[in-house]
């Protein structure tokens, strides 16, 4: 059941094809320097939503794609910039209507641009873009923004059974894919066979985000509750009532919610998991060290009795910004053939003035934040990175970060954006400042 499929992986900011081996040295070695001396150029992808949305992220090797409200921007990712691709609208006839909770890119199965999505009426669907739609007969999609590429409705191709509960969270590994409900429900579908029902799993607790992890030495669920997180094994046929959990993660003296979960770094061992929490803490955990553990006091949820607690092996925090929570994590890069790239920083999304901060794992105690392009009073709902770039969601746009170099991003195309304000150089204005 767990056996994994290969998804597309991101890009690596250059198109590996195109360049010489001393092209990828040159542009590796000055990635890694700019990441060390903090040299990036901020880029916002669109202009103000007309409405503030908890918007989601995901990436393949040529397509970034965010989702607000009900709409999902895709953009065409490739050594000559970025570019506005297509908006498409969701809702139609019987697909759901609902804001957009999760979003990712499946494994290829027959049909381009296939995605998965949930949302905040309990639907788990599997869609296609319809592209090349030339006329809509009931008019062109009603878009959450301006957008200058084209615009397209979607085909469901699969829907998976779930109940009518708002989910929280998406994760996906290969063909398999986690979801996590307001109410702790964690199910657990293969993609690929969408009549065979989810295997579930109840934590008790109000739910917020959830992460998969099959490659781990014990593959498993980790949620992040409302209380806490927790980490669940997933065996052959699935999840076990009978099955005791692998841990919980050690937080603060007083409970208080996860409201992030992801894997460490790339290269690193599965079993190493980083969570993001309320108390404005970003915590690693070494799932290995569980049977290692004490177990767990007489007042620990049933679900959890007798699981070991898992005190994280390192703990990282913006001390300026110690009263906000942390809404997204994500760490840097994956391994590509495009580069050596090194792989050892952690960004956190802070609940508050669209704030990214950035740890060197290797030196945790010099961290550093930066103002995210755009100026939003918002959260950062989701980040990811991938080789020089940082791309990342508030409640009104998608920005970039690009450590590559030069005043503005590499390439030559970018998207058209309005009503931002911009330095004297025309480059999008920001702020960093030190945790020291």
């Amino acid at each position: 059941m767990h056996r994994r499929e290969s998804a597309e992986t991101p890009i690596s900011s250059v198109d590996s094809e195109s360049l010489t081996w001393r092209e990828r040295a040159r542009h590796a070695y000055q990635t890694n320097l700019h990441w060390d001396s903090r040299k990036f150029t901020p880029w916002v992808l669109n202009t103000q939503w007309r409405s503030r949305y908890h918007s989601v992220l995901a990436i393949s090797s040529t397509t970034l794609a965010i989702g607000a409200g009900n709409t999902i921007y895709t953009y065409t990712l490739s050594q000559g910039g970025v570019r506005e691709d297509l908006a498409i609208q969701v809702h139609r006839d019987s697909l759901p209507a609902a804001d957009i909770t999760g979003l990712a890119f499946l494994p290829n199965i027959g049909a381009a641009r296939q995605m998965l999505i949930t949302d905040m009426s309990g639907h788990v669907v599997r869609i296609r873009a319809d592209d090349g739609v030339a006329s809509f007969p009931n008019g062109r999609p009603r878009l959450s923004g301006p957008w200058y590429g084209k615009s397209a409705f979607v085909s469901q191709t699969a829907r998976y059974d779930h109940p009518h509960e708002a989910i929280k969270a998406l994760s996906t590994s290969g063909s398999m894919a986690l979801t996590i409900s307001t109410t702790g429900l964690l199910s657990l579908f293969n993609t690929s066979t969408p009549w065979v029902q989810p295997s579930t799993y109840h934590s008790q607790k109000m739910g917020w985000t959830c992460h998969l992890q099959l490659e781990a030495s014990t593959p498993f669920a980790a949620t992040g509750l409302h209380s806490g997180a927790s980490v669940i094994p997933i065996r052959q046929s699935g999840f076990d009532s009978s099955t005791p959990s692998i841990g919980r993660l050690g937080g603060p003296k007083d409970p208080c919610p996860v409201y992030s979960i992801s894997a460490f770094l790339p290269g690193s061992s599965p079993d190493i998991i980083t969570t993001g929490w309320y108390d404005g803490k970003v915590r690693v955990h070494d799932l290995r060290l569980a049977s290692l553990s004490p177990l767990q006091s007489p007042q620990s949820p049933s679900h959890l009795s007798g699981a070991p607690l898992l005190k994280p092996v390192l703990t990282l925090s913006d001390p300026w910004r110690s009263f906000d929570a942390i809404y997204s994590l994500s760490a840097r890069g994956v391994p590509s053939s495009s580069g050596a790239h090194s792989h050892h920083y952690i960004t956190a999304g802070s609940a508050q003035h669209s704030v990214v901060c950035i740890w060197d794992v290797r030196s945790p105690s010099a961290g550093w934040s930066v103002y995210a392009p755009g100026g939003d009073r918002s959260p950062v709902y989701a980040l990811l990175t991938e080789g020089s770039r940082i791309w990342g969601t508030t409640q009104s746009r998608g920005f970039m970060l690009d450590f590559a170099g030069g005043s503005t991003p590499r390439g030559g195309r970018w998207p058209r954006v309005e009503g931002v304000a911009r330095d004297s150089n025309g480059a999008f204005a920001t702020a960093t400042y030190s945790h020291y």
